[in-house]
């Protein structure tokens, strides 16, 4: 006798659905369902009104802005005022000793009402000394400190007229820093001249020597330049260069000659003790 499983118990599967276990579940799985669909419909019904609904902001108002940034430090000329919500700076500073003040001739009321008055005159001295300074700088061989001292000769030559200066004292200024600076040319040409011959002198033209001979040569080169600047274009020319060797070398032989005598006073010295 055999028995076909795929064979469908009507009479069984009729007993199941009758039973009370099942119907339950029936009715709790329908209820779950309901629950969940009338959730998901109420989000959907939320975010159109949300969609719908416009943006508002409250502004916040002038007053409640400006208590935000309420600042604590007090001013003896100052005090700010809140009139109705509106505020405004109002002066607590003396009135004018003028009895009637043009403003646009005189700014008295101005500088007490928003700003102290800049006061250059205690600084004559230490801008004029600033003043003959930058007039060499600004015509330095090198470029760009040049121009930067031309610059910065423009704004002090602005303040020295502002605090009463005239021009034909800054035109003596000018050409006493010019003198001034010729003056020092010439020593410094003097001076590296010197040197130069003194170490070809010593220790002639080797390897060694050739870094600094070229040294040398670039500051005569320069200060060439700046004697240029100066406004005495051919002051060094090769025969007045010429000639200043000569004085440098005549003043190296008699240094030698001071020396040569100073030694032979202290070995007559040694030999007379001995």
């Amino acid at each position: 006798m055999t028995r076909d499983f795929n064979a469908v118990d009507t009479e069984h599967g009729d007993s199941v659905l009758q039973s009370a276990y099942y119907k339950k579940l029936q009715k709790e799985l329908k209820e779950r369902t309901s629950s969940q669909q009338s959730q998901q419909q109420r989000h959907q019904e939320e975010s159109l009104v949300k969609k719908a609904e416009p943006v508002q902001k409250s502004a916040p108002s002038l007053k409640n802005t400006l208590k935000q940034f309420e600042d604590t430090v007090q001013v003896s000329s100052f005090a700010w005022q809140d009139t109705e919500g509106d505020p405004h700076l109002t002066s607590q500073a003396s009135p004018s000793p003028l009895s009637a003040v043009n403003l646009h001739t005189d700014e008295t009321p101005i500088f007490r009402m928003f700003g102290i008055k800049i006061d250059f005159s205690s600084k004559v001295t230490q801008l004029q000394q600033q003043f003959m300074q930058l007039v060499v700088q600004s015509r330095s061989s090198n470029f760009f400190i040049g121009k930067f001292a031309q610059f910065k000769l423009g704004v002090v030559s602005q303040l020295l007229g502002y605090i009463g200066v005239s021009l034909d004292i800054m035109e003596g200024l000018k050409q006493k820093a010019i003198a001034g600076a010729v003056s020092e040319n010439i020593h410094l040409m003097s001076e590296n001249i010197y040197s130069l011959e003194l170490t070809e002198l010593l220790h002639g033209t080797s390897k060694k020597t050739k870094k600094t001979i070229s040294m040398f040569r670039e500051v005569e080169r320069q200060l060439m330049a700046q004697m240029v600047a100066l406004g005495k274009p051919d002051y060094w020319k090769p025969i007045r260069l010429s000639e200043e060797r000569l004085r440098q070398c005549k003043r190296i032989q008699d240094e030698f000659n001071k020396d040569y005598h100073d030694l032979s006073y202290q070995l007559d010295f040694y030999r007379m003790r001995g």
